[in-house]
């Protein structure tokens, strides 16, 4: 009889874990693989919770859905993704390939909000017709008054700079209003990256930075390499206030390369000493 019983539980949970193998997978996004533009990347389940172990930027439940934005660092991820849902627990991993930047990018990518990505679920807010509204709904970040606002940016017309569909702005939106820099161009402004840099719904901080900006260029240029080149960082105070990279070179790039200065080699000692 024992023997009985011990079949009867087994039976039991082996039905429980077929059934939940072939239930119909709660994770919307993203799908198994995908590469992703940007370092925060949003998983979308319809469930009541989504725990993972990566770091949580934010979590915003919208009817059935639960968006859980995250911050992944550059390259390849396993997310391991537990989606709680009143009747059962489902344990999904997921492999996302992060690039920050797109002169990164080596690979197709996967646009979240492009139209033949999404399910009818997902469409009701994110698609032209949902307006304003329907983006404020879960960028709820892009809602409040920031320290320092970005005069083009208006919360009302996100369609002024998001023209197709929902996706993220070009960089021919933000030079319909600023001026293009000429010469030799810095890397991430030659490409269009404005977002790398700059925040265009407003920041904390001056010019819209993402980051204080000896921090922001450390990002991609180590002060090892400086040293190693014979750049005078080590002589200079870099991470004091009175003097930051900008104080010698232009973000943008300009007529002076390498290193993008501000002037001339021959007269640029001269401008501080």
């Amino acid at each position: 009889m024992r023997r009985w019983k011990r079949f009867g539980v087994f039976g039991f949970i082996l039905a429980q874990a077929l059934a939940q193998a072939q239930a119909p997978d709660p994770v919307l996004y993203p799908p198994s693989g995908v590469h992703l533009l940007g370092s925060r990347v949003t998983v979308v389940a319809e469930a009541d919770d989504i725990q993972t172990t990566a770091q949580v930027l934010k979590k915003v439940r919208t009817g059935s859905f639960v968006h859980l934005v995250l911050s992944l660092s550059r390259g390849k991820h396993e997310l391991p993704l537990v989606i709680v849902q009143k009747d059962r627990v489902v344990r999904q991993p997921r492999i996302v390939h992060v690039f920050p930047s797109r002169h990164y990018v080596e690979a197709p990518l996967f646009a979240f909000h492009e139209d033949k990505s999404m399910v009818s679920a997902c469409a009701s807010c994110h698609a032209k017709e949902a307006g304003t509204k329907g983006c404020l709904r879960c960028h709820t970040d892009k809602a409040g008054q920031p320290e320092v606002p970005h005069e083009g940016y208006d919360p009302e017309d996100c369609g002024a700079c998001h023209q197709n569909g929902t996706g993220p702005a070009t960089a021919s939106a933000c030079a319909e209003c600023h001026e293009a820099t000429s010469g030799r161009l810095h890397a991430p402004y030659a490409v269009g990256d404005c977002r790398l840099c700059h925040d265009p719904h407003g920041a904390s901080r001056k010019h819209l930075l993402t980051a204080e900006v000896t921090d922001l260029c450390g990002e991609c240029h180590s002060p090892e390499e400086y040293v190693k080149g014979g750049h005078p960082v080590s002589n200079h105070p870099v991470n004091s206030k009175e003097l930051t990279c900008l104080t010698c070179h232009r973000p943008h790039g300009g007529p002076f390369f390498p290193g993008h200065l501000r002037w001339a080699p021959e007269v640029f000692c001269s401008q501080c000493h």
